[in-house]
Formats: C-alpha cells, structure tokens, sequence
C-alpha cells in the first residue's frame, strides 16, 4: 500500500513523499488464490490437450483412410487407387505417390500375365508338332518320308531352344540383370564379326565401320546385333547396309534393309515382345517375336535407344545410339 505526505520546506517548497507500507495478506486468502490458479492452469491444459487430439487426428484421418484402403487390397490386379487429399502437404504427396506405386503394380501384374500367356503359346506350337513328328517316327515310314520328318523336327526344336533362350533373357532382364562385368567394346569389331554371320547366310552385306569404343557387356552388346542382323537379314530383298559411327558424344549404329520400312504406326510397338508385323511370314522363318524387345531391352540396359525408322533412300532402318566412355550414360543424340 501506499501513502503520499506533502510537505512544504523552510523555504516555501512543496516536497512530496512517498511511503510504502507492506499490507499483510490473510493465509487462507492466499490459498484459495493457489487453489483458482492452480484449477485454472489445469483446464487450460485440458484444453489445450483436445485442441491438440483433434487437430491430430484431423489431419490424420486422411492417414487412416488410405490404410483402411490399402488392408482391403490383397493383390496387385485388385490395387485400386486410395482416397487421397486433393491438397501439396505431405500426406497429399504421401497419397498420391502410393497411388502411383499401386498404378506400376498394376500395370507389371498385367504385363507379367500377357508374357506368361503368349509364352504358353509360342511354346505349344513347336511341342505340338514335336509329338506329331515323334509319333510319325515312330511309324512305318519311307526312308524319303522320315527324313522328311526328322527334318521338319528339327527346325521345331531349334526354334523352341531359341524361344527358351529369348524368354530366359526377358526374364532376366525383368529381373534388373541387365548389366553384368562392363568393359570396354569394340563395337566396330562386333559388328564385323555380325556381318560375316550374315553374309555366311548368303545375304550382301555393305559396311561402312569407324573405329568406335564404348564401355559395355560384350556378350550382351552382341546379343544386340545379332538381333538386329538377323532382323535385317529376315526381311532385306537382296542387301543389307552397316554403318558404325561416333556422332555428337554418342556412338551410333544404323542396320539398314532394302525391304519395306515399318508402317509409321507400328515403329514403336514393334519393340514390344511377341509382337509380328508380318505374322505368317515371321513364323515360317522361326521369328519368335522376341528379338527386338530384348534389343530393346539390352541397349536400355546400357544407357542407350533404339528406334525404327527409314533411311534417305527409303530403306528399313534400326538405329541404336549409345554413350560413349566418359559421356552421360542417359543422355539422347
């Protein structure tokens, strides 16, 4: 409490003092002071702790939803997209990345069962006429007739060893066994030695090589053109035209026909496997319809393109681009 006093001086001024007296406060008074604000803290705690809960818990609702959705999903060809937030916060971003996983889920599931199908296919094909030949043989035949059959036989099996082996190398690379021990190529050399194969088939081969090196698997750079040769070979009238270059940072290789080029529309799908443009034509030359996706595949695999296109003078082409040591492996020419 305080107390003013004015006083005035000898000398006629007016001094003011003040003075402060200690006001004792009754025991019980101040414990019912403690009481209220001890109470009042508790329920502004209380309160605080629901805002809190609720808050929480709305902005986990969204959460809780998506796992509700997810438990009822029990393989990927049922993965339907979850109830996520049209908002940019991180359980928005959470929701749609999830969505985006179940839609990669679904398109594997259906791309594995597609490949399991027409590899059931292709494969009855050559079995069922392996019996037939063997049930044959195992007849009374003419010595003209059975070797006529022992013939026809054996291109089935050389066709079905070649489809295990194209399958086993889809499966592989399915699996990200694409690149193994990378060392550095001669691709010009490669596709020499290519080009000996074709010709060895009675096909004219023109080459035009430049010294190129890339770092890359030799068994599966190979792989690619003999692929590649052997596509051109299937479908070329009378020649086939090489050229192996270094263009722009990239290495290049052009496999050119003189057969018509791919129909513009089909020049991306014909790198999808199984896939035939000329279906009875492919089939009667053994094409299993799988070279060019493992083309596809392998020059991925190596940081590299490929695509279908036509040359100046109106030939089919397959052009393959691939990095050169020391470049961007993901980069394009």
């Amino acid at each position: 409490m305080l107390a003013v006093t004015r006083v005035i001086d000898g000398e006629g001024q007016t001094v003011t003092l003040l003075a402060a007296e200690r006001v004792a406060v009754q025991p019980e008074i101040g414990l019912r002071l403690g009481l209220i604000l001890t109470l009042v803290l508790f329920v502004a705690i209380a309160v605080l702790a629901l805002i809190l809960r609720y808050a929480v818990g709305s902005a986990l609702d969204p959460v809780a939803r998506m796992r509700r959705d997810l438990e009822q999903i029990t393989s990927s060809r049922q993965a339907r997209p979850v109830d996520t937030p049209e908002v940019e916060d991180e359980i928005g971003q959470l929701g749609r990345a999830i969505n985006a996983l179940l839609a990669r889920l679904q398109r594997s599931d259906e791309v594995r069962t597609a490949f399991v199908s027409d590899a059931g296919h292709e494969l009855r094909s050559p079995l069922t006429t392996l019996g037939i030949d063997l049930d044959q043989l195992a007849g009374e035949l003419s010595a003209e007739r059975r070797t006529e059959v022992a013939r026809r036989a054996s291109g089935e099996l050389n066709r079905l060893q070649r489809l295990t082996e194209d399958l086993l190398a889809l499966a592989k690379s399915d699996e990200g066994g694409l690149r193994g021990a990378s060392t550095e190529i001669d691709l010009d050399d490669l596709m020499l030695s290519e080009a000996d194969h074709a010709r060895d088939q009675g096909v004219a081969v023109d080459l035009a090589l430049e010294p190129v090196r890339i770092m890359g698997v030799p068994d599966q750079m190979r792989r690619v053109l003999r692929n590649l040769m052997d596509n051109a070979v299937r479908h070329a009238k009378t020649e086939v035209r090489v050229r192996v270059r270094a263009f722009e940072g990239r290495a290049e290789v052009a496999i050119d026909n003189d057969g018509a080029p791919i129909p513009e529309a089909d020049r991306v799908r014909v790198f999808d496997r199984f896939v035939r443009l000329d279906e009875a034509r492919a089939r009667d030359q053994g094409g299993s319809g799988l070279g060019l996706a493992i083309v596809s595949q392998l020059v991925y695999g190596h940081g590299g393109s490929v695509e279908a296109t036509e040359s100046p003078d109106g030939w089919c082409r397959f052009r393959v681009t691939l990095p050169l040591p020391g470049t961007p492996s993901g980069s394009s020419a």
